[in-house]
């Protein structure tokens, strides 16, 4: 009887194991997702010269995909240039600890995890 109940223990805890992996392994290729589109547009609005239409552009694309894409055009370079810092938020779904995607994301603080990054 005891071999029983550990062998349950022991298969429990492998299940249990096996799930998270799966959502950390989920949750990693959502953050690289996230990353390789937030390098595109990034590249996009620096070809154009932080061009207003292309940032739209950009930040309805982002919208579709289920993230929020912010940019801040801060100022201008000593040459003229100007420059400013993108900011996409995502959600990371590690839904084994409760905390999955969220039906309803209206603002930053409504994602879970943020890639940010100069535009020159």
């Amino acid at each position: 009887m005891d071999t029983i109940v550990k062998s349950f223990t022991g298969l429990f805890f492998l299940l249990m194991l096996t799930a998270q992996g799966l959502s950390l392994s989920s949750s990693a290729a959502a953050s690289r997702a996230a990353d390789r589109y937030a390098s595109t547009c990034k590249s996009r609005i620096e070809a154009a010269h932080l061009a207003e239409d292309v940032i739209r552009e950009c930040a309805a694309e982002a919208e579709t995909k289920g993230y929020l894409l912010e940019v801040a055009v801060t100022g201008r370079a000593a040459d003229g240039r100007k420059y400013g810092v993108l900011e996409l938020y995502y959600n990371a779904p590690v839904t084994f600890f409760g905390n999955g995607r969220q039906d309803a994301v209206e603002t930053a603080e409504d994602y879970t995890e943020v890639v940010s990054m100069d535009l020159s």
